[in-house]
């Protein structure tokens, strides 16, 4: 019939995932070694700043991966 289409559920991820992830933690470790204070926002903003572009969702998973943690306040 033709080509078979690839699901994209059936790629797996992209083969620069990893290296992409690894890359975007260094970077996050060196933000914060300078601003420790900074959270997911200012982290994201920071990032940007350096030409990520990064959703929240990945900045905070690279986070907790490098276990950077911030106490809660209140």
């Amino acid at each position: 019939m033709g080509k078979k289409i690839q699901r994209s559920w059936e790629l797996g991820r992209h083969p620069y995932a990893a290296t992409r992830d690894h890359v975007l933690k260094q970077h996050i470790l060196e933000i914060h070694k300078k601003h420790k204070q900074y959270g997911h926002p200012l982290m994201k903003t920071a990032l940007r700043e350096r030409g990520f572009f990064a959703n929240y969702k990945r900045v905070d998973v690279c986070r907790i991966k490098c276990t950077i943690h911030h106490p809660k306040k209140g």
